[in-house]
This record gives C-alpha cells, sequence and structure tokens, in this order.
C-alpha cells in the first residue's frame, strides 16, 4: 500500500485484508486487482476488511495510477459456462495489434479452473491447441472439438514461449442464449 495512497488516506493500514470490493466477496488478490483496475478514476468503492479479528467497511476513492490513462475493459468478463473446458475465454486481437491473425488472446480467467492452476494468465497468445494453429476462433473450436483428455497449449508471453498441459473442466451448465464466442 502507498504511503500516501487512496487507500492509506481513507484508513487502510497495513495488515488489514480486502475481503470484499462494493459488495463483491474478494477471494485473491488477483480479483482485486482487476476490479481496481477496471473502476474509473475518482469512484468512491467501499472496501469490506478484517482487521484485529473484525469486519469493517472503508470508504476509498479511487485515483488514477501515475504515468496511465483509464481504459475500462471492452466487454465485461465471461460468466463461468462461457470459460469452458478450461476455465479461460478468449478473443481475436485487434487488427491493428502486431497478433493480429496469429493467435487467440486469453480476455479473462476463472481462478477455480484448470488453466489458472496450470499457469496460465490473461493477456496470454494462444499459438496452437494440440499442434494445431488457432489463428481465429473458428480453428479454435475445431482444435478443441478434436481434443480429448488433455491437450497441450503452446501459449507466447511476452517474448517467452510456454506450453501447457490442460485436462478439460467438468461442464458447467450452459445459460440459454449463449452467443457462441466463447472458449468452447
Amino acid at each position: 500500500m502507498a504511503e500516501e495512497g487512496p487507500g492509506a488516506r481513507a484508513g487502510l493500514k497495513p495488515g488489514d485484508v480486502v475481503i470484499s470490493y462494493d459488495a463483491e466477496p474478494i477471494d485473491s488478490s488477483y480479483r482485486l486487482r482487476w476490479l481496481t483496475a477496471d473502476t474509473a478514476p475518482f469512484k468512491r468503492v467501499k472496501l469490506g476488511v478484517w482487521r484485529n479479528g473484525k469486519a469493517l467497511l472503508i470508504a476509498v476513492v479511487l485515483q488514477e495510477k501515475a504515468g496511465t490513462s483509464f481504459e475500462p475493459h471492452r466487454t465485461a468478463p465471461p460468466l463461468r459456462h462461457e470459460q469452458e473446458p478450461f476455465g479461460f475465454a478468449v478473443d481475436e486481437p485487434p487488427a491493428e495489434d502486431g497478433d493480429h491473425g496469429r493467435g487467440l488472446r486469453v480476455t479473462s480467467i476463472d481462478l477455480r479452473g484448470p488453466a489458472c492452476r496450470s499457469g496460465v494468465r490473461q493477456g496470454d497468445l494462444i499459438l496452437e491447441v494440440n499442434g494445431a494453429g488457432v489463428p481465429d476462433k473458428a480453428a479454435y473450436r475445431r482444435a478443441l472439438a478434436s481434443a480429448a483428455g488433455v491437450s497441450r497449449l503452446y501459449v507466447r508471453r511476452g517474448g517467452k514461449s510456454l506450453f501447457f498441459g490442460l485436462r478439460r473442466d467438468s461442464p458447467v451448465a450452459s445459460a440459454a442464449g449463449s452467443d457462441g464466442d466463447s472458449a468452447r
């Protein structure tokens, strides 16, 4: 926590454990980082905090991070049923992105899913599934349809090439009206 940051000004103390963000339970630091990054600067949020054996509610006015500008995510993170079968959702990089047509970007990840447990992270670029290139969602769906058991993902993160072995998560009932753009 920054000494002069919004948390310190609101009364947060070292050792406080954030347990909710605007009434949404927080079970991992990753989720808290995502929520704060996706909230507009200068918004007042209520943090549930565990301090000295007691739950507290502390209002914090978020600030813009120095040297950055706020850009909300294009879409809300997908529901779990849209992240099947490995617990993440993908999208094609924008046309102006140098990776467009080379692979699919992981746009969200279920922290309880097999991909997260294996080390896949939001922002990774998936280049291949089981040796088949996946330049677009159609190719990705074809590669998943022919996969059984454990699948091998070839991923690029920054300048590094990584491989992950993933076992399909148990199916979750699909909601009616899914748009079909999920990572299935």
